[in-house]
């Protein structure tokens, strides 16, 4: 496989930093913690970037969660399908097949080093820090690929879902409830909501057009706020609140945890850039998967 075009550029998430533009045969895959970039022609004003076999180990360290504040996490395994499956039709051949090995190659680094392991995710350290019981009334703002990732993990609470596409808060429910868990209520008013609620998860990005609306009521309450947008630099209008948790504490109890995995934290970094390197010479690697991520990007 021809390593040599790939180019990977990393720019500060949409959080802090204006969304980038990707050009046409580009990937674009933004996160809560940065806007990663492939392509095979390089492009200016990048915060890091790698080439070639550099590139490849790059992305799959990003694809197996080591790159990530909460090391080892899934979520961003889940994102990067997600930007595949939406801009697959506008990537050439050459991106497509690399992509297509990278996830073959994520599911087999984390299944030989991080099966097991205690990682922590970002659902689990939400639990943690929100210590939610079956009485609580949970309003979650957002039905994102984060929000798919922590609400199972407060589905023992009572969760009503907003969404600005109603659709996509139907659709979480969907998913909440096939995973065993009790359905969620889904409002189209969720100021109405935020003054009995006693714990508001948002789930959109930083600089969102109704955080001053949802802020101001909340200033009213004395929910708990655990708001998975940004950090609390990121984050300045919300300090305001009391009781607000963000993506800085969840980072710090994920260090607390950390120690523990450490070991399989650097034999999953090393097998990254092994299997950058074998990639680069060419040929099959005989994996255990199939292509089964892949095959509904084609359709």
């Amino acid at each position: 496989m021809k390593l040599k075009p790939l180019w990977i550029g990393e720019w500060p998430s949409v959080s802090v930093s204006a969304p980038i533009s990707a050009p046409l045969g580009s990937l674009l895959v933004s996160t809560c913690q940065r806007q990663l970039l492939a392509t095979q022609a390089p492009l200016e004003g990048a915060k890091r970037s790698a080439v070639g076999v550099d590139a490849y180990e790059l992305l799959l360290r990003f694809s197996c969660g080591l790159e990530s504040a909460v090391i080892g996490e899934t979520d961003v395994f889940g994102q990067l399908k997600s930007a595949l499956k939406l801009q697959w039709e506008t990537l050439p051949p050459e991106l497509r097949s690399v992509f297509q090995s990278a996830l073959e190659d994520a599911k087999d680094i984390r299944a030989q080093h991080l099966q097991g392991v205690s990682v922590a995710s970002y659902g689990s350290l939400s639990r943690t820090l929100l210590r939610p019981t079956s009485t609580d009334r949970v309003l979650a703002l957002g039905a994102g690929q984060m929000a798919k990732s922590v609400l199972p993990y407060l589905a023992e609470a009572n969760v009503t879902l907003w969404n600005r596409t109603p659709e996509r808060a139907l659709d979480l429910s969907e998913e909440i409830v096939a995973k065993g868990y009790s359905t969620p209520s889904i409002t189209t008013d969720p100021l109405a909501m935020i003054p009995v609620a006693d714990i508001v998860v948002i789930l959109t990005p930083a600089g969102h057009e109704l955080d001053a609306d949802w802020i101001e009521a909340l200033s009213k309450t004395k929910a708990r706020v655990l708001h998975l947008g940004g950090t609390l630099e990121a984050l300045e209008a919300w300090s305001v609140l009391p009781n607000l948790i963000t993506l800085s504490d969840i980072f710090d109890l994920s260090k607390e945890k950390g120690s523990i995995r450490d070991l399989a934290v650097a034999r999953a970094k090393r097998a990254c850039r092994e299997r950058a390197l074998l990639r680069s010479m060419g040929g099959s690697l005989s994996l255990a998967h199939g292509w089964e991520d892949l095959a509904q990007f084609s359709k």
